[in-house]
């Protein structure tokens, strides 16, 4: 910032050039957005399941799921996280979704799978092994738009075997707006 050299030494009553207050102004305004809410970590509440929770379903339900409000644009990188437990021929699939949308799906047009990507995302968890709890994490990044926003960390059973999310976390780090 490029303020009169004088700014700094001046006494009550002496003035200040007006482009100085502009930028001083600026200056205030920036760095009360970077101490308000559009900065920081927040752990979501575990909403509304608990510390297990078994799937068998093939669609997606979510672990957890809040209400984030937002009073300016704002960059948010979301980390989901637990312990998941395959038994049977099971796969625990994890993604994010904001507003009821898997954050970076995967093109069934990116391989010959086709519909075995139903629902697969850049990004998201998977166990696959069984019989032993493996450490399963999802990670995501949205632009979120002044407002009230749904946020949810969802897991299902892929194959429709059991699997097991224990113990889910949602991490939500502002980057600050945009």
């Amino acid at each position: 910032m490029a303020l009169d050299d004088n700014v700094g030494n001046k006494h009550p009553g002496d003035l200040i050039k007006s482009d100085d207050w502009n930028k001083l102004a600026g200056e205030v305004h920036r760095v009360d957005a970077l101490l308000g809410a559009a900065l920081g970590a927040t752990l979501l509440p575990v909403v509304p399941r608990g510390w297990a929770n078994f799937f068998e379903a093939t669609d997606y339900q979510n672990a957890i799921e809040h209400q984030v409000q937002v009073d300016q644009p704002t960059s948010v990188l979301l980390l989901g996280l637990g312990q998941g437990l395959v038994t049977g021929t099971g796969i625990l699939d994890l993604v994010i979704k904001v507003d009821g949308n898997i954050l970076h799906p995967v093109s069934p047009d990116n391989f010959e799978a086709g519909d075995k990507l139903q629902g697969l995302s850049w990004g998201m968890g998977f166990v696959q092994g069984q019989g032993f709890w493996q450490q399963v994490i999802a990670l995501g990044q949205s632009q979120l738009a002044a407002g009230s926003h749904q946020i949810a960390l969802a897991c299902r059973s892929r194959t429709g075997g059991r699997v097991q999310l224990n113990g889910p976390t949602l991490w939500m780090l502002k980057s600050g707006s945009f």
